[in-house]
């Protein structure tokens, strides 16, 4: 027997086993909506956003095929196909995907995850956009809205997600103490899934003070951001504001509300904050994520030091 008719054995065999511990029929596009409606409560907005077009530019490749016909020759050649024109996409769905298709691992829909054997996608690198002060003020001058001026305000000055932001309620807050928790809620989880506590500098906390409610209300949510009292300002709609207020401003239209967290990580840089404090800040589950604001100051020292060669080596000469 050849290695080709082992494969097919052992597929075969697969295939068997599957139909007798499993005979549920399950298309693509019944494990989205299952899998969506699993993670609805547990993933923010823009994640559950974010899988969903996973799925659905995946269906739009293969066609609404059955989950266990997905096998890793598939998988290779749409992530494959899809890094051709947009590789940060690319690594945006193999990461959704392999998750998803793990769940459905775990549920005994399919016996094994093919993204899993697909190799991930790296992506160039790219530079650490940051926003200098003035420029700042610039846009700031141009976005109309208090509460999106406030929100900006304050990312800039904690380094919060925008999520994390606009789930922020007043319960969250010791304005006493000068602190934020930064928590999971039945209604919200950090990117991390882990909660961290975000001092409150003198800038954030007359930003909050002054739209610190004069009446609690009891039992009801009590976001500090909102265009409607108890209800939560969208993020899509702050992230559209900043945007217009930068191209009204003409400045780097790369400019995004991103920015502004890395603005604050790298602020903490140039001040010699240790790296694992600015990872506690930011909530990086990797530390690697924080390395790469250190790797851009480090690119600034070393042209200073090499320019130092310049004094040096005009006395040598005699010049």
């Amino acid at each position: 027997m050849n290695q080709d008719e082992i494969l097919k054995l052992a597929n075969d065999y697969k295939e068997l086993l599957l139909r007798l511990t499993n005979d549920k029929v399950v298309t693509l596009e019944s494990f989205r909506d299952e899998y969506i409606r699993y993670n609805a409560s547990m993933r923010s907005n823009k994640t559950i956003k974010t899988a969903k077009c996973s799925f659905n530019q995946l269906i739009r490749y293969t066609g609404n095929q059955q989950l266990k016909d997905i096998d890793v020759k598939t998988s290779d050649s749409f992530i494959s196909e899809v890094y051709s024109r947009a590789p940060s996409s690319a690594l945006q769905y193999y990461n959704h995907l392999s998750a998803a298709f793990n769940k459905a691992l775990q549920w005994n829909y399919i016996f094994e995850n093919p993204f899993n054997k697909v190799k991930k996608p790296r992506i160039p690198e790219r530079d650490i956009i940051t926003i200098p002060k003035n420029e700042l003020e610039i846009i700031q001058s141009n976005i109309k809205e208090n509460v999106i001026n406030d929100i900006v305000s304050v990312a800039v000055n904690t380094g919060m997600r925008l999520g994390e932001l606009v789930n922020l309620q007043w319960k969250s807050i010791s304005l006493s103490e000068s602190i934020i928790n930064v928590e999971n809620r039945d209604s919200f989880i950090t990117k991390s899934k882990k909660n961290r506590i975000i001092p409150i500098n003198e800038n954030c906390f007359k930003v909050l003070s002054s739209r610190y409610p004069i009446v609690r209300k009891i039992n009801k949510p009590e976001y500090v951001f909102y265009r409607i009292p108890g209800v939560k300002i969208n993020e899509d709609y702050v992230s559209k504001k900043f945007k217009r207020a930068v191209k009204d401003s003409g400045l780097n239209n790369r400019y995004s509300f991103q920015a502004l967290r890395r603005t604050f990580a790298s602020e903490l840089v140039y001040r010699d904050c240790p790296i694992h404090e600015i990872q506690i800040l930011l909530g990086h589950s990797d530390i690697r994520l924080t390395q790469k604001y250190y790797a851009k100051m480090n690119n600034e020292n070393l042209i200073n030091a090499v320019n130092r060669l310049n004094d040096n080596y005009q006395k040598i000469k005699g010049v």
